[in-house]
């Protein structure tokens, strides 16, 4: 990776136009990182320094936005290896649900296209469901996606105690 600062004359990261394929090494723990393709150069007189911004594309069709110093022309050494590289490079999300925000803005709803629902979350609480169910490395949902029906009975049982 390169420092921030101007780059040298020779830096091939002032060669970088759309098109170029390089390494993002993003910056959380190597989650995204991966061969992405340049879309487009965020600076009217190119990769002029570090802090130049560029629009990149992976091959599933996901955008990021990359200073060049967090660039490399290929994988480094110490990057993940491609079997436990982000599951969001290997293909699109295939996932659809919904957030519902309660009346006066009082709490959230996340709602699954089956019906299961996790109800009354508070904003932290619903970024965080949003995350799990999103994220494949983050496990298990934080909060139960329950039916209606799994809800009343949840309730009744809690009820009982």
């Amino acid at each position: 990776m390169t420092d921030n600062t101007s780059l040298s004359s020779d830096s091939w990261l002032r060669t970088l136009e759309p098109g170029s394929q390089v390494w993002w090494n993003d910056l959380d723990r190597g989650v995204s990182a991966g061969y992405f393709n340049v879309v487009e150069i965020l600076a009217s007189d190119g990769v002029e320094s570090g802090n130049t911004v560029l629009l990149l594309q992976n091959d599933a069709g996901h955008d990021a936005l990359a200073y060049a110093h967090e660039l490399s022309q290929m994988q480094p050494e110490n990057a993940r290896d491609d079997s436990t590289t982000s599951y969001f490079l290997k293909q699109p999300l295939k996932l659809s649900f919904t957030v519902e925000v309660r009346d006066c803005g009082s709490g959230f709803d996340v709602v699954m296209p089956d019906g299961r629902r996790c109800d009354g979350l508070g904003w932290d609480e619903m970024l965080g469901q949003v995350a799990h169910l999103t994220h494949p490395n983050l496990g298990a949902p934080r909060y139960a996606m329950r039916t209606p029906e799994e809800w009343a009975a949840y309730r009744a049982e809690i009820a009982k105690r």
